[in-house]
């Protein structure tokens, strides 16, 4: 099952008992389906772990654990390959690996919009 991380205010996520309430920086796990449309609404960021992992090892995050966001790694980036300055109406995650590459936190950049991040390179 994915992971997310929500980015919006609050999410009813569908369970046994009815809903689960869940708020803005919960990483939780979800269907495929409910975090397509969740990422696709900009209320959530998908947040993998790297696989590295034992199977014996715990299976939730820690601290020490590099994670993705939407598909980008939020430590320095290896590759050589320069990413040209995205337009300003280009998507969250386009902006996101901008700005890892121009040395910003991915855990920074989860709390803010894509706007925001813009904003510090325009």
């Amino acid at each position: 099952m994915p992971k997310i991380k929500l980015t919006a205010y609050s999410w009813g996520q569908p369970g046994k008992n009815g809903r689960n309430l869940r708020r803005r920086g919960d990483v939780v796990d979800v269907t495929e389906e409910q975090a397509a449309r969740l990422v696709k609404l900009g209320a959530a960021i998908r947040v993998k772990e790297k696989a590295n992992k034992s199977a014996n090892e715990p299976s939730s995050p820690t601290e020490n654990d590099e994670l993705t966001v939407d598909g980008y790694s939020t430590e320095a980036k290896d590759s050589t390959e320069e990413i040209a300055k995205p337009r300003p109406t280009a998507t969250k995650p386009t902006w996101i690996k901008y700005a890892i590459q121009e040395g910003m936190d991915g855990e920074e950049l989860e709390q803010l919009t894509r706007d925001e991040i813009a904003a510090k390179f325009l």
